[in-house]
């Protein structure tokens, strides 16, 4: 007969084994990027999904604040990259997104490697990036920001900035 002892003990043995044949090896995937090597200009855009497609943001335009599953606001931009120019693979992408918002304030930074980007034949495009801001909705509506994106991918980048007002519409 079986018990409930015997059972767990059973199953700390194997969760052991599971840990003792560890390789210590890493997962074969995306590196840290070393520093690109070239800057192209003019290769990044930052903007919104508006009627199924990519619009990019013009300087002064409203971005819309989203308040995120767990009670923080954020913005989602998109960044879109021109293939041809930037001569990218759109593998193991490194993206950086940084929203100055003034006042003093550090700025708020967005930082993550995606392991491929989609994309049409001219264009890689990535997806809503989640930036936090805050907690405080009142603090951000009608706020001036600058937001600076960066893009490096194998040995090339590309960055753009745009000021924008962020705004509430809920």
């Amino acid at each position: 007969m079986t018990t409930p002892r015997i059972l767990a003990a059973a199953l700390l043995a194997l969760v052991a084994a599971a840990c003792a044949a560890d390789t210590g090896e890493e997962e074969v995937g995306c590196i840290e990027p070393a520093a690109p090597g070239s800057l192209i200009e003019d290769a990044l855009s930052l903007g919104l999904v508006g009627g199924g497609s990519f619009q990019p943001v013009a300087d002064g335009a409203a971005m819309e604040l989203v308040l995120g599953s767990q009670g923080g606001w954020m913005i989602t931009p998109i960044l879109a990259v021109d293939r041809r120019m930037m001569a990218s693979d759109g593998a193991c992408v490194h993206v950086a997104v940084e929203v100055d918002l003034g006042g003093g304030d550090a700025p708020i930074a967005f930082d993550i490697t995606l392991p491929e980007l989609g994309g049409t034949e001219d264009h890689f495009y990535s997806e809503p990036l989640p930036v936090f801001l805050s907690y405080d909705v009142a603090a951000l509506d009608g706020r001036a920001a600058s937001i600076t994106a960066v893009h490096e991918d194998d040995d090339v980048a590309s960055t753009c900035q745009v000021a924008v007002e962020l705004a509430n519409r809920d």
